[in-house]
């Protein structure tokens, strides 16, 4: 054990102490690297929508300008002014002023105005759909993960099967299609050709005079209205979690040599040894001690520290 000890501190550098140390600690955290890639990729989509929006031959705002024109007679510059009046735009000033005025409005949560619903702030807008999103997304992730995983495991457990190739192939052809795509698909199909569910009373939230509430009523007429939005949302995306999840237990059970094999020689050696089929190798003590010696080198691995067994 003391020839281990002394191995692992050699071969294991010491990590910085101090307010340096703490730095790199949080700067490699999962969570950190996944905040900024995610406030990059906003930063680069906003971009991108500013841009392609005014290399476009029109603009929502000209659109507007041009519909008060033909609708209620107005000049093009009283429609002009009109519009940045209302929208809080100076439609004469430099790209690169608009832009960093564009900016600053996203950094503090003010997206504008509707332009279909007059005086009514974007956010608002979104604010009011956001719950039903959440619902329909989040529970379509939770039932496609769920469903996912078990097919993907299944499918590894039985590889080669007929199975296993009606499912992958399934899950290949389901993965490929987009959402937006999927819904179309179902609702031209199933709703319109077959007739099989009543597009038309699906529409909205909630049917009329339901109140929210903590009540089956509530609850299940929610679940009927947004059960188009998640089926869509599985079946685009419950073949990913199916494919992913076979390639990570076949992997894990692997061929019989290599680290893979030897965890699924082992799992099964002691599934043998549960049932009285086998007689154990190693000594309780001995094995508790190579879990141990295990966990501590995966820890120290992962913190590049020494772990003590």
């Amino acid at each position: 054990m003391e020839g281990i000890k002394r191995l692992a501190r050699a071969t294991v550098p010491a990590q910085g102490g101090g307010a340096l140390g703490a730095l790199r600690k949080i700067a490699s955290s999962y969570l950190f690297r996944r905040i900024v890639k995610a406030l990059v990729t906003i930063f680069v989509m906003a971009s991108l929508t500013f841009f392609l929006i005014r290399l476009m031959p029109g603009s929502p705002v000209e659109a507007y300008i041009a519909n008060l024109v033909t609708q209620y007679n107005l000049s093009h510059q009283d429609a002009k002014a009109q519009a940045a009046s209302l929208f809080s735009l100076d439609l004469n000033a430099p790209v690169y002023q608009q832009y960093l005025e564009y900016l600053g409005n996203l950094a503090r949560g003010d997206l504008g105005e509707s332009l279909v619903s007059r005086g009514v702030p974007v956010s608002e807008i979104v604010m009011a759909y956001l719950p039903w999103t959440l619902f329909s997304i989040g529970t379509a992730l939770i039932i496609s993960f769920s469903v996912g995983i078990m097919l993907g495991m299944l499918m590894a457990y039985k590889r080669e099967s007929k199975l296993d190739h009606i499912l992958t192939n399934l899950g290949s052809i389901v993965s490929s299609i987009p959402n937006y795509l999927m819904g179309i698909i179902i609702l031209v199909w199933v709703g319109v050709q077959w007739e099989l569910i009543d597009v038309t009373n699906m529409r909205g939230s909630l049917s009329p005079g339901v109140k929210p509430g903590f009540n089956l009523t509530f609850i299940g007429d929610a679940f009927y209205h947004a059960s188009l939005p998640i089926l869509t949302y599985v079946l685009g995306t419950i073949g990913l979690w199916m494919l992913t999840m076979k390639g990570s237990t076949e992997s894990t059970l692997g061929e019989d040599d290599g680290h893979a094999g030897g965890d699924r020689i082992l799992a099964e050696s002691f599934l043998d040894l549960l049932k009285g089929r086998a007689r154990s190798n190693a000594s309780l003590r001995d094995g508790l001690l190579s879990a141990a010696m295990c966990l501590a080198a995966r820890e120290s691995a992962r913190t590049k520290t020494f772990q003590p067994v």
